[in-house]
């Protein structure tokens, strides 16, 4: 595996001859990204100039980059998606919280425990091209896919269901959009995460970080096609559960070259 971190420069005359000499392209007064892995060997320097030059060279994201023997040899997956497609609606103060989830369900303090009720609403589809499957904005436990992944999964007789996603403000459903149905949970084994689980001061519930380094825990049950953590993972107002897929998925994925998919394999 190799740990990969985005980095975005932000001009800064004194760094860039510094990430030129490690054969960065960029220019004075310009903003850039780029991505640099752990295995690189101009990892150090790179790490040693984000803290020399704060203001010019910041990171914002990582992620965990897997081997293909690491992903075969796996049994489930932690799926996310690549592509982020607009917001829920309405939008203003979260209010999709209050005409998407159960209004008894959840804490609105951390947003643990929200419970679905009705269609999520959105401005408009997305225009697939190449890529069949999406995630919203705000959204990290819900899948929404194209008509043609939708028939194509359909076609063999999966047991996944589907939920029409509306146009906002109409109300009307969309025809090349839809939210796959994610209703079984499974609980993992957590006993590397309980150091960092936080409690909620208002409901007194438990979350935890998202992961982003490394293996994913196994599923204590690995009877399902596609399921959700019973764990909660976020910060802040945020609250959400890891959507796992067996083997058996994976590969039907893998079959279909559905792109814009990132796998995390589960290990103990």
């Amino acid at each position: 595996m190799n740990v990969m971190h985005r980095f975005i420069f932000y001009g800064q005359a004194a760094a860039v001859p510094q990430l030129k000499k490690l054969g960065f392209s960029v220019q004075t007064g310009t903003v850039e990204g780029f991505d640099i892995g752990e295995n690189d060997p101009r990892w150090n320097a790179v790490e040693a100039l984000c803290k020399k030059f704060p203001s010019g060279l910041s990171e914002y994201q990582y992620y965990t980059d897997f081997t293909k023997e690491e992903l075969d040899s796996a049994e489930c997956y932690v799926m996310k998606s690549k592509w982020l497609f607009k917001y829920p609606q309405p939008e203003d103060d979260f209010a999709y919280e209050h005409t998407t989830y159960k209004a008894d369900s959840g804490c609105r303090e951390c947003g643990v425990g929200l419970v679905q009720a009705q269609s999520f609403s959105v401005r408009k589809q997305p225009t697939w091209k190449t890529r069949d499957i999406v995630q919203l904005n705000w959204i990290p436990d819900e899948f929404f896919v194209s008509s043609k992944l939708k028939r194509q999964l359909m076609e063999r007789n999966l047991p996944i269901q589907f939920m029409d996603v509306l146009k906002y403000p109409k109300g009307t459903p969309f025809d090349d959009m839809f939210q796959i149905v994610i209703d079984r949970k499974v609980d993992i084994d957590s006993g590397r995460l309980q150091d960092m689980a936080s409690t909620c001061p208002i409901c007194g519930r438990l979350k935890y970080p998202g992961q982003t380094r490394g293996f994913f825990p196994e599923p204590e049950e690995k009877d399902f096609l596609i399921a959700r953590t019973n764990l909660f993972f976020g910060s802040d107002h945020e609250a959400y559960n890891y959507i796992l897929i067996s083997k058996e998925l994976y590969t039907i994925f893998k079959e279909l070259n559905v792109k814009n998919i990132r796998y995390i394999p589960c290990k103990r």
